[in-house]
């Protein structure tokens, strides 16, 4: 079962993200969907905690963030 978004959250506060940052990365994630075989397919909170591995968490958070939102078209 996915983790409820609270759960994520305080995950990722973990990593000292700021509130805005965490934002970030629940929003781009809020669009994913369960497959057929119950599981969430990855997302960027996935991605992010896989880079963060051995690299400093802000310096990944503002890559992907930056990265995501290069894509999303002007508002």
């Amino acid at each position: 079962m996915p983790a409820l978004p609270n759960e994520i959250r305080e995950r990722l506060a973990l990593h000292g993200l700021s509130q805005q940052d965490i934002d970030v990365l629940i929003a781009v994630d809020s669009g994913n969907e369960v497959g057929f075989d119950g599981q969430l397919n990855h997302g960027a909170v996935t991605y992010f905690e896989a880079l963060t591995k051995d690299r400093n968490s802000k310096m990944v958070v503002n890559w992907c963030v930056t990265r995501t939102t290069a894509r999303c078209p002007p508002a």
